[in-house]
């Protein structure tokens, strides 16, 4: 079996990308892991006002019970962070719709 994805674990065929994690390279990341094109796409590029808190917790109720105390606390406030994300996307949205045209 070949190199895998380090988030699906599928094995890669053709492109992939070396993603920096834990820490982004534009926070100053070194350290990276193959991922598939998809899985990239969704981690990095997907808008977190399409993403779904709720779901993705539901989704994980099972390894919450078998997680640790410091996962747990790790988990949510990952989940704190992208709520808080998701609650400042939708204000920018609504402020941005409701602003007057600007005339230059």
């Amino acid at each position: 079996m070949g190199e895998c994805c380090y988030i699906c674990e599928r094995e890669l065929h053709g492109r992939y990308e070396n993603d920096h994690f834990p820490v982004p390279q534009s926070l100053g990341g070194a350290t990276t892991f193959p991922v598939c094109l998809s899985c990239h796409d969704d981690k990095d590029r997907a808008t977190l006002g399409n993403w779904r808190p709720s779901s993705a917790f539901a989704a994980m109720a099972g390894l919450w019970s078998k997680a640790s105390r410091e996962e747990r606390l790790l988990l949510a406030k990952m989940f704190h962070i992208c709520s808080q994300g998701t609650a400042t996307l939708k204000t920018v949205a609504r402020n941005e719709s409701q602003r007057e045209p600007q005339v230059e």
